[in-house]
């Protein structure tokens, strides 16, 4: 066997080592960043929390449309529910549902408007809290022009 055959038996040998060796890692989930829940949250897909809050508040709905008690299968299935429901809300933002769908688009629309009338009925000068939360967007985020369209 001459050097070059034998040098590339023995890089041929380290890929395979190094191959296994990663591969029970990733078996182990050893290399998984560790991902902790907060103590607030229940579970996550894909990294997005779903708030104890959350849970809680329809745990509670399904007990007060239930005559029995709520069972560990109740439970589960309202947090199957809750984790079904993320993941279909994951999908729309993915998909662009939002930005391409007129009706979606005016439904997220008012519901984002009718939580800030709320906060802004809590206040005094409704109109300028209203302008000072638009203000604040504006100055957070980052907004092009297009040729031929000027910045208002």
């Amino acid at each position: 066997m001459n050097s070059a055959t034998h040098h590339s038996l023995r890089i041929l040998a380290l890929g395979a080592l190094l191959g296994a060796i990663l591969g029970a890692l990733d078996a182990t989930n050893w290399m998984a960043p560790n991902q902790r829940l907060s103590e607030s949250s229940i579970a996550a897909v894909n990294s997005t929390q779903i708030r104890l809050l959350e849970y809680q508040r329809a745990l509670n709905m399904l007990a007060s449309e239930k005559r029995d008690a709520v069972s560990d299968q109740d439970r589960d299935l309202v947090l199957q529910r809750l984790i079904d429901e993320e993941l279909l809300i994951q999908r729309g933002l993915n998909s662009g549902l939002i930005r391409t769908n007129m009706a979606v688009r005016t439904v997220v629309l008012q519901s984002i408007l009718a939580g800030i009338m709320v906060e802004i009925e809590a206040s005094n000068s409704q109109e300028q809290v209203l302008a000072d939360y638009i203000e604040n967007l504006k100055t957070s985020a980052n907004i092009e022009w297009s040729a031929g369209w000027e910045q208002p």
